[in-house]
């Protein structure tokens, strides 16, 4: 037993010194501004830019996102119709008076309670993004639009109701947060599978008929009826994949021709973006050591709707879930970002039975 205590302790003590000398070594920088607001002109930083292991993918402003192909200064892009004429922004984020309501009325435990600071609204944004994969759908079969009314601001919106699927993601037992990382709001687990809400949309537009679910943490159910969709068949693009290239500044060129492709095909993709070992903060954070993916969860759910091509290398357009900005507000964030395919978990394309 002692053993095996000093040889776990000489193993904490190398990974100590190990994370020190890359600390002093291999510093990275990890500031967000660059990612805050959208520039005026199409910017692509380059491929391997230190940008994109500073947070999320990099903002575009909604001006260069043109359904079709379009060329601007030089840069070639693919936008998916409907992106821009027919799929509705959802808000996510609540409102005082709502939290209020809320509260009030159906008494949650925990009570919900207000989170004025920036970003730090309902983590929605899987349920959303697979929201507007069904809108995506409905658009392209030619159905009129469906509306929903939102529990977290009372207003109406055009689509399907990410509540519904994040009910559906609860009943069904898929992989939920720790007590570590609860919804800021709501103070419940958060779901982190985007697999999960991929089986869900094949699996409920295969069932005909307008149905219900129960709300996961409140006594409301939640009409739902995907017949306007059609079937969707969802197919596993890549999952938990790490873009080993990508570390020695190679270009994975298969890889991203392959989400092109499906892109092209079959209509958005439903993906994760992968959780960095810098999200830990600490030693990690400021050094290369934070750029390594951590293997299993995503820690953001998006919808890929297209991509930006540049120096023959592709980086890929994705809807964001936080309102219909160019920039960061404490309401709202930028709508579209790029990110190349080495920032992603796992994608999941669509076809229609």
């Amino acid at each position: 037993m002692r053993r095996a205590l000093r040889i776990a302790a000489a193993v904490a003590g190398i990974l100590v010194l190990g994370a020190a000398i890359a600390y002093v070594l291999f510093p990275a920088d990890r500031a967000v501004e660059p990612l805050d607001r959208a520039p005026d002109r199409l910017v692509v930083p380059g491929y391997f830019d230190e940008v994109f292991f500073q947070g999320q993918g990099f903002p575009v402003a909604r001006r260069f996102v043109v359904e079709g192909r379009r060329r601007f200064d030089g840069v070639e892009t693919f936008v998916l119709p409907h992106v821009g004429s027919g799929l509705a922004y959802k808000n996510i984020q609540e409102t005082p008076g709502q939290v209020a309501e809320v509260n009030a009325r159906y008494a949650p435990d925990p009570p919900w309670r207000l989170r004025p600071e920036r970003r730090l609204g309902h983590y929605k944004c899987m349920s959303t993004s697979a929201s507007l994969v069904l809108d995506w759908f409905a658009l392209e079969a030619g159905a009129g639009p469906t509306t929903y009314v939102s529990i977290l601001d009372g207003k109406t919106y055009r689509g399907f109701d990410p509540k519904a699927l994040d009910s559906l993601y609860y009943a069904r037992g898929y992989p939920l947060s720790g007590r570590g990382h609860l919804d800021p709001v709501s103070g419940v687990p958060v779901p982190y599978s985007v697999g999960g809400f991929a089986t869900i949309l094949e699996d409920e537009t295969s069932r005909p008929g307008p149905r219900a679910v129960r709300d996961y943490n409140l006594p409301v159910d939640y009409a739902f009826d995907y017949r306007a969709v059609g079937r969707l068949r969802a197919r596993e693009l890549f999952r938990g994949k790490v873009f080993w290239k990508a570390f020695l500044r190679l270009y994975p060129r298969a890889e991203s021709e392959r989400l092109r492709r499906a892109i092209l095909e079959d209509g958005p993709v439903l993906a994760g973006i992968k959780i960095r070992f810098s999200a830990l903060h600490g030693i990690f954070h400021d050094t290369r050591l934070g750029d390594l993916p951590i293997a299993g969860p995503s820690g953001h759910g998006v919808v890929i709707v297209g991509w930006i091509e540049k120096d023959n290398r592709l980086y890929f357009l994705y809807r964001e879930t936080f309102g219909a900005c160019d920039e960061e507000r404490p309401d709202c964030g930028p709508a579209y970002r790029i990110y190349p395919i080495y920032g992603f978990n796992e994608a999941y394309a669509f076809e229609r039975d």
